[in-house]
């Protein structure tokens, strides 16, 4: 049997809410609307999530067969705009090597803040957030699983910003030697974070009245 606010969700997922406007309805954190989308989703529930350049997501039921199939092999995403917007503002970073001796998130916290200082709502992630099971330096963390938690839960997080990420040969490189996969750990505990495949990552552009 559902609780009461699990149905709210639903409802308001239904009516085209956004992320954080569920949250402030529902009074919980970004981190607990993902647990429980991940709880419905193992109820059966699926949800397309739509990405907007102001960093909004908004999840839309899936009740096609087609787009169920699309949900679990596309390796495209899409940034819907607004019909009047002219330019889309992205900061580009790459290599973060989550587990290296060598990691500095500090200066992604430093990249997150110039973000928000320059209503910059999109991030570019060019691959290898984790440092995978080689390296040419030493590790602080070697366990595959242990680095993908630091990520997790340390890469900076605003409610504003969305992260369009790709996977890269130490992140590929993790999921070979371990048989975890970042990518599906990612869709379920950070859903700022879009990465649908390894090596290649398409992104599109969708314009629209926002």
């Amino acid at each position: 049997m559902m609780s009461e606010q699990t149905i709210k969700l639903i409802e308001l997922i239904n009516e085209g809410k956004t992320c954080n406007e569920i949250c402030h309805i529902l009074n919980i954190s970004n981190k607990q609307l993902y647990n429980n989308l991940t709880i419905l989703q193992n109820k059966g529930f699926h949800y397309k999530r739509k990405y907007y350049s102001n960093g909004a997501i908004v999840y839309e039921p899936i009740k096609s067969i087609k787009k169920i199939n699309e949900f679990y092999t596309s390796n495209e995403s899409s940034i819907i705009t607004d019909s009047n917007e002219l330019e889309l503002k992205v900061l580009l970073i790459s290599d973060l090597h989550y587990g290296n001796e060598f990691e500095r998130n500090d200066l992604v916290d430093r990249a997150f803040n110039y973000c928000i200082k320059n209503d910059i709502h999109i991030i570019f992630l060019c691959g290898d957030m984790i440092d995978g099971t080689f390296s040419h330096v030493e590790q602080d963390i070697s366990n595959v699983y242990e680095q993908i938690e630091h990520f997790v839960k340390d890469y900076p997080f605003d409610k504003n910003i969305l992260t369009f990420s790709v996977g890269g040969n130490h992140d590929e490189n993790g999921l070979r030697k371990s048989g975890q996969n970042i990518i599906e750990i990612l869709r379920n505990y950070r859903h700022d974070i879009i990465i649908s495949s390894y090596n290649n990552f398409f992104i599109d552009t969708l314009c629209c009245r926002i």
